[in-house]
Formats: structure tokens, sequence, C-alpha cells
């Protein structure tokens, strides 16, 4: 539990140095993509965002900045209410 409240608050300073409007700490398990902990990410958007990393080309994307362990940013599609344009990914090591 600490540890996810350390992710949280590590989260919202993000936003509140970057201006960004909500983020989010996801992961890649066995059955796809989880996330672990957010920082204004409603229920809604969090499904929202939750069903979009599953598209095939989102998945491809996100494994490759994980792969390559760079940032990468993508804009998102017209229509479902995500709250910004851009989706900007931050690979975090595990080791």
């Amino acid at each position: 539990m600490a540890n996810s409240v350390f992710i949280e608050t590590a989260l919202k300073d993000a936003c509140q140095i970057t201006g960004a409007f909500w983020a989010a700490c996801i992961e890649k398990n066995n059955s796809g993509w989880i996330i672990e902990a957010s920082y204004r990410l409603n229920k809604k958007r969090r499904g929202l965002v939750r069903d979009y990393f599953y598209l095939k080309a989102v998945d491809t994307w996100l494994c490759g900045a994980i792969t390559g362990g760079r940032s990468r940013s993508r804009k998102l599609p017209e229509g479902p209410d995500f709250g910004v344009k851009r989706l900007y990914t931050f690979p975090v090591s595990s080791q």
C-alpha cells in the first residue's frame, strides 16, 4: 500500500509540474494492461483508457516504448472523452 501511495504522490507531482490533466501508472501482465495507480483519472475515463490500451496498435506502441526505454507521445482519436488530446508514455524500469 505504501508503494501505491508513493506512486500516486509522484503522479500528482508530475501533473502539477507539467500541467497534465491526469496521469496513470500502468503495467502489462499476462492478461493485458492494468492501471496500478492514477491521479485525477475518474472511473469513466479509467475505463476508456484501459480499453484504448487493449487496441492492437496502442499495445504495440506501448510495448515499443518499454522495449526501447524511451518516452513517446501519440495523438488520441476524436470521440472518446479522454480529457486530453495527446497521450505521453514514460517507461520506468522495474529494476
